[in-house]
């Protein structure tokens, strides 16, 4: 699999087709089901979490970004009025008026987003103690908070494709960015093979991540091969091997 990271399954693939022969079945099979897990592995270990926690750690980057209160909780009467009317003329001059803290005041989002881009860490979030000094109407960075919303889940979709391929599913707010997040190549049939290929994935140290979720998976087969020359039970997933 290729995500922009070197991925090294030497080691694993070797394992997966020993373990194929021990257990007396084609090597595409035990390929499918490793590619589900490795697949599975890699995304559990991928923030965030859920969509939930996605979205509210969105919600308080952009809140470190742009100040935008809704007209209806502003006290200050010619500013409550303004946010109203959208009267952006009426709205910029009270926010460079206004001496503590002073804002600048932007429309649309382009310039929250250009923001948002210059703000970001290295791994793509928002240090926390920032405080906003652009604000905008409520409405406009509602917006931005939905586009960027909109996306959370891209790095685990980046492995969507992959994992479906090879029989496996993945929650409704992942699958939704597979087709645009990777793309894939597999076939579990003679000389299997799978690539999977992923887009913008953009974690700092994600290559350690997927390494670790390689070396896991080889120990998991190693313990299986094992196992079945020992004979012991063994769930492949795809069929149990009964103990001897």
């Amino acid at each position: 699999m290729n995500l922009s990271v070197q991925v090294d399954t030497g080691d694993l693939e070797e394992k997966l087709y020993l373990l194929a022969k021990e257990a007396r079945v084609a090597p595409g099979v035990v390929i499918k089901e490793e590619t589900k897990g490795i697949c599975r592995q890699i995304m559990q270990l991928t923030p965030p979490r859920n969509l939930a926690q996605g979205r509210k750690a969105v919600a308080g980057d952009l809140s470190r970004i742009v100040y935008a209160p809704r007209a209806e909780d502003v006290k200050w009467e010619p500013l409550k009025k303004a946010l109203k009317a959208r009267d952006v003329a009426a709205a910029t001059a009270l926010y460079a008026a206004k001496s503590s803290p002073r804002f600048t005041f932007t429309t649309g989002t382009a310039e929250i987003r250009g923001q948002h881009l210059r703000m970001r860490n290295p791994r793509g979030r928002v240090n926390k103690g920032v405080k906003p000094f652009l604000a905008a109407f409520s409405s406009d960075a509602r917006q931005y908070v939905a586009q960027v919303q909109s996306r959370v889940g891209w790095a685990k979709a980046a492995f969507a494709r992959t994992l479906i391929a090879a029989g496996g599913t993945v929650p409704a707010w992942i699958g939704r960015l597979a087709n645009a997040a990777g793309t894939v190549i597999a076939n579990f049939g003679e000389n299997p093979s799978v690539q999977g290929i992923g887009f913008n994935v953009k974690i700092p140290g994600y290559q350690k991540l997927v390494d670790t979720a390689v070396r896991t998976r080889e120990r998991i087969t190693q313990r299986k091969i094992d196992a079945i020359v020992a004979g012991r039970a063994v769930n492949l997933g795809f069929t149990v091997i009964e103990a001897k």
